[in-house]
């Protein structure tokens, strides 16, 4: 019993640890999964912090040449100190705090009429006559307070019997922070400028615990946080060659993310610090947003059916709603801009490769038509790139007028396309090629296509490269074929018809009964037929579809089949259903109305001949249902 026992509670033992192992390896996971996503939705935040301040930075530069530029003039007639005196008229739009010339010997003057030497301001004008470009640097004034400095060289002016030789605009740091909108994550983050080595540029006011006016962000994170030494190293390294990255850290008993990426001049980077609840809170509760959604809705149908809603709050949340939906209309017109080819207004290669990545990570089966314009280079080079650019917009047209709402039309480089479809049958897609192909040669052109099937549990790329190679094959055997075709018709077309149609004739007339309306023998291959019996109403839609077998067939569905039959009928104008079925039936068997009322039997069946791409299609009345 005692060992039964022990059993037991060996396995109970066991067990817990499993469960114990499982829920510490979950944790492990989300955490890190949360890491990912939160540095992710950081770095694309302080993107956009990083795109203002680019644009801010670039102003002010802009302004600083055209103000040099004016001085210069003004030097010339002697009027330099007072053209330097109406800058102060664009303090409000600005809101920069001084403007000053500064020389080589440290010596500025205001446009307040201050001169003096600043030794202390030497640092923010190093760079800038090292390199004789415009710069953004910082000092810290007697006070404490840090300032930004934004200069640039300027032709040598002289005042009071000094000359200066670049002219500067600095800015409270408090200032720049309002300006440049930083106040990322609801005002809970920090955000810096920073030097290669560590030192901070510009700073917003620390809502973490880090302190205001620190020198170097990277000494004190080593000296005042709890972070890998490796991963303090790493960043160092990534901050001074210029690359984008993320770590983790605590300070004072908080956990924070940090991420940083270069600004893109001066060699300067951007850091974000945020709280890890604050970003960890936001995915949270997108574990439950359907529940509270609800929940939601609920309580604010209550609210609303109890209390009713006041009309100067109502009028406040219209408004705020409204500027919402202008922000994300504006934000939607240009991401359709960045998604949309310029030439033919289709989806472009982008959003291609965006679409697949997305349905190889949600596992969507999908199928890809990739289509190729067939003898287009001639073209071009004939009649000129205006007249290619007419042809392909045509295409295009066309192609939109052939896909679903749920599809999507891409033109991903010269005159290749892509059709990508989801939720098709095998059956739909060859049906679908098939009138593609007829649609676009109802225009005059032709097309190569390949066609792949993704199920959603392979590589997405491979699947490209496969429809690539089929469309590939295609076009070779148009080439092929279109050369045949050529030959053959200069020699002896005609009299090759003449002689099969009184063969087909002779042999129709021992075997075929007088119920028969027509017979015909069909290549799908090349999309021709050898009449044995034709009623004129079809030899007119033949001499009106220029010969084509399938595009004659299509409007015979629909002027003479019965609407409830045409959808059945309409599938035996794609040669691979009608190959499939051959091969599996033997003689395919189709009985239908036509728009009259009257009974048909189609009978199709595979013949002996040389030609194994032949069928004979026999239309006869239906004398069961008579």
């Amino acid at each position: 019993m005692w060992k039964k026992k022990e059993r037991w509670t060996a396995a109970a033992l066991l067990l817990a640890m499993v469960v114990v192992t499982g829920l510490c390896w979950y944790i492990l996971y989300i955490r890190q999964q949360f890491y990912d996503e939160g540095t992710r939705n950081l770095l694309e935040t302080y993107e956009q912090v990083d795109k203002a301040f680019t644009i801010f930075s670039r102003s002010n530069w802009n302004m600083l040449n055209e103000w040099g530029k004016s001085l210069q003039a003004a030097n010339e007639e002697g009027l330099a100190e007072e053209r330097l005196r109406s800058y102060e008229a664009e303090r409000e739009i600005w809101r920069y705090s001084s403007v000053y010339l500064f020389n080589e010997n440290c010596e500025y003057w205001s446009i307040r009429g201050k001169h003096e030497k600043v030794d202390h301001l030497w640092t923010a004008f190093e760079e800038m006559y090292r390199t004789g470009k415009p710069t953004v640097s910082s000092y810290i004034m007697r006070s404490g307070e840090r300032r930004v400095v934004y200069s640039a060289p300027i032709a040598p002016v002289e005042i009071d019997g000094t000359t200066y030789t670049s002219l500067a605009v600095s800015y409270r740091n408090k200032t720049i922070e309002e300006l440049i909108g930083g106040s990322a994550y609801g005002g809970q983050s920090d955000c810096y400028i920073i030097h290669p080595d560590g030192d901070v540029m510009l700073s917003e006011e620390p809502k973490s615990e880090i302190e205001d006016w620190m020198d170097n962000l990277f000494d004190y994170l080593q000296k005042h946080a709890q972070v890998d030494t490796g991963t303090l190293t790493r960043a160092r390294q990534d901050v001074a060659e210029g690359r984008s990255g993320s770590l983790s850290c605590w300070l004072e008993g908080k956990s924070y993310y940090l991420v940083y990426q270069p600004v893109g001049f001066q060699d300067l980077s951007i850091v974000g610090i945020v709280g890890r609840d604050v970003v960890d809170s936001g995915m949270r509760k997108i574990q439950n947003a359907t529940i509270l959604l609800l929940a939601g809705l609920f309580f604010c149908a209550g609210i609303v059916l109890v209390h009713g809603v006041r009309t100067d709050a109502r009028l406040h949340v219209e408004e705020k709603e409204r500027a919402l939906r202008q922000e994300e209309e504006a934000r939607q017109q240009m991401e359709d801009l960045a998604n949309t080819d310029g030439l033919t207004g289709l989806y472009n290669e982008r959003y291609f490769d965006a679409l697949l990545k997305e349905n190889e990570l949600n596992r969507t089966p999908f199928v890809l038509f990739y289509l190729d314009l067939d003898r287009f280079k001639p073209v071009n080079d004939r009649y000129g790139h205006d007249v290619g650019d007419q042809l392909l917009k045509a295409v295009a047209w066309r192609l939109r007028t052939c896909v679903r709402s749920t599809d999507y039309a891409f033109r991903i480089g010269g005159d290749e396309f892509v059709i990508l479809c989801c939720n098709r049958k095998h059956d739909e897609v060859l049906l679908a090629v098939e009138k593609l192909r007829m649609t676009l040669r109802g225009a005059e052109y032709e097309i190569s296509v390949g066609v792949q099937q993704g199920t959603g549990q392979e590589n997405v790329q491979n699947i490209v490269n496969r429809a690539e190679d089929a469309m590939r094959r295609d076009k070779e055997a148009y080439y092929q074929q279109n050369g045949q075709e050529r030959r053959m018709r200069s020699l002896n077309e005609k009299l090759d018809r003449l002689m099969q149609e009184k063969q087909d004739a002779d042999q129709f007339i021992r075997v075929i009964a007088p119920e028969y309306i027509a017979v015909y023998l069909i290549n799908f291959a090349q999309d021709s037929f050898r009449k044995i019996l034709i009623p004129d109403f079809f030899r007119d839609m033949l001499d009106k579809c220029n010969g084509s077998f399938r595009r004659a067939m299509l409007e015979y569905i629909r002027l003479y089949i019965a609407p409830e039959d045409q959808e059945e009928f309409e599938s035996l104008t794609c040669a691979q259903i009608v190959r499939e079925r051959l091969a599996k039936e033997g003689t395919i068997d189709e009985h239908y109305k036509r728009s009259d009322g009257m009974p048909i039997h189609l009978q199709i069946m595979a013949c002996d001949g040389l030609n194994k791409e032949e069928s004979i299609w026999i239309f006869a009345k239906d004398t069961e249902k008579t």
